[in-house]
């Protein structure tokens, strides 16, 4: 007439939601909490829950158990699910959903309790069975996304410009509940289509694939290439379209300088001296360097990493020094390049260079230097700058650069 172990209970637990009864401003003193346990269906791989295991004495009394008492808990399908252990002697067993796992329910968790003490193969004191429920449904869709939808080949004058010569593929699965990251799943597999022209590489840490980059061959002609994903676990696809694209030419050309409004928009091949000025002051060019892509668009602002060639008119004739002569040289101040005449009438022809890339057939920007003379017909400003004031004597005068 002793007590005895009337069997185990076993409760997958994956979640626990508490509530209090009343409104907000009624809870005042002590208030009782309800809390009501959720065992829903695991749906999705890596899913967790935790395993509840009480020990039911004849008597109707329960006893929580865990490792320290000798508690075991195992899967009774590895396929659907395993035993999670986090190394604590106190806490709950766990079990999760594992990559490619099969759906499954029943009494797919078993709880065996041994005695403190009792030898490895000591008859067990109870046992107990606890029903799981994993229903992983199909993917309804796959996306795939590239970072950029525009490569050029490494070392390719575009490059330089700052074309992206590496992209980075994301692929996800949508399913009801939530998206997934496939990226990096074994399961997963990218393919170019064509082949030769893009490369996929396999990025690694610590052995798993933490992402898949695409990157153009080095023989990749101009033109819009598709990848492909697909996966072996999901009966679902997807596709993303990368555009390679090279240096197809470059544009040299000369606006107005000093800057005004619109003056960028305005060419000006023709410097001269301004009249009235002592000594002699020439009209001045700002330089604009853009690159062409084979794509048609445009790379503008380059003028300041060009190196510029300046060549006798209408031959391949280079002038003395290169970037300049005795009509005109390129200057920099500061990230502009200047056009300056040295005061010798005459012509010149600009090539601008851009690394390596320069205009496809020896396109050049001519510039004359004439003496025909114009005059200022009128002011912008005049302005001081914020940090600049005016000083003086009384009586006297003063001035300041504006």
């Amino acid at each position: 007439g002793g007590l005895t172990v009337a069997g185990l209970d076993v409760c997958v637990v994956t979640g626990l939601e508490l509530s209090v009864a009343g409104s907000p401003s009624e809870l005042t003193g002590t208030q009782t909490a309800t809390a009501a346990v959720a065992r829903d269906a695991l749906a999705f791989e890596g899913a967790e829950a935790h395993v509840a295991v009480s020990a039911v004495f004849s008597d109707g009394r329960r006893q929580q158990l865990t490792r320290a008492d000798g508690l075991e808990v195992r899967s009774r399908d590895n396929l659907t699910l395993v035993v999670t252990d986090d190394g604590s002697a106190t806490a709950p067993y766990g079990i999760r959903v594992p990559v490619g796992a099969l759906s499954a329910s029943g009494a797919l968790v078993e709880a065996v309790w041994r005695p403190l003490g009792a030898c490895g193969g000591a008859a067990a004191v109870a046992r107990g069975e606890g029903n799981v429920t994993v229903a992983l449904p199909a993917a309804d869709s796959a996306t795939l996304t590239v970072s950029v939808e525009r490569l050029t080949v490494t070392g390719d004058p575009a490059a330089v410009a700052g074309v992206d010569t590496v992209a980075t593929l994301t692929a996800a699965l949508q399913y009801p509940s939530r998206v997934v990251d496939a990226t990096g799943d074994a399961r997963t597999r990218f393919d170019v289509e064509g082949g030769a022209p893009l490369r996929l590489v396999q990025v690694q840490q610590g052995g798993a694939t933490t992402a898949w980059q695409v990157e153009a061959n080095a023989t990749a002609a101009p033109g819009t290439y598709t990848i492909a994903v697909a996966f072996d676990h999901e009966p679902v696809a997807a596709v993303v379209a990368v555009t390679v694209v090279r240096f197809a030419d470059l544009a040299v050309r000369a606006s107005p300088w000093p800057a005004y409004t619109g003056s960028e928009l305005r060419d000006t091949g023709v410097l001269t001296q301004i009249n009235g000025t002592s000594p002699v002051v020439f009209q001045r060019a700002q330089l604009h360097v853009a690159m062409l892509l084979t794509d048609g668009s445009t790379l503008d602002g380059l003028a300041d990493d060009a190196t510029y060639r300046l060549y006798e008119p209408g031959t391949d004739n280079l002038v003395t020094g290169g970037g300049g002569s005795a009509v005109a040289e390129v200057q920099s101040q500061g990230l502009t390049r200047l056009v300056v005449p040295s005061g010798v009438p005459g012509a010149v022809d600009v090539e601008a260079v851009f690394a390596g890339g320069a205009a496809v057939g020896g396109t050049r920007f001519p510039v004359a230097v004439t003496l025909d003379g114009v005059r200022v017909a009128s002011f912008l400003g005049p302005s001081v700058s914020p940090s600049g004031s005016l000083t003086g004597v009384l009586g006297g005068g003063a001035s300041k650069q504006v």
